[in-house]
């Protein structure tokens, strides 16, 4: 949807000036929060040819896709899963050595 105005130019002629789309911000895929150190900027200008790879995400495991609290709950979220593997083996090892 393009909205355009009409302005004087210095000659007195009037000109069509269109305004471009407002740019929403990049959110989280899994919270829908703005996610930050990104810049708001359309889609179509998110090619290599107009900006660069350093300036489309944030230096992080899911850098530019999810924020901040996600990735870290995740990451907390695996290593507890880690650690109660190893306890239900240190279990299954003590019962079985008790049986015997």
């Amino acid at each position: 949807m393009d909205v355009s105005t009409t302005r004087a130019v210095v000659g007195g002629r009037l000109t069509y000036q269109y305004q471009k789309k407002p740019v929403s911000a990049a959110k989280c895929g899994a919270t829908g929060v703005k996610l930050n150190g990104l810049k708001n900027i359309r889609p179509s200008k998110l090619s290599n040819k107009h900006l660069s790879k350093k300036n489309k995400t944030v230096h992080r495991v899911y850098g530019g896709c999810l924020d901040h609290k996600v990735v870290r709950e995740r990451i907390i979220r695996a290593f507890l899963i880690e650690e109660q593997k190893i306890v239900k083996k240190v279990l299954k090892m003590k019962t079985g050595k008790s049986a015997k």
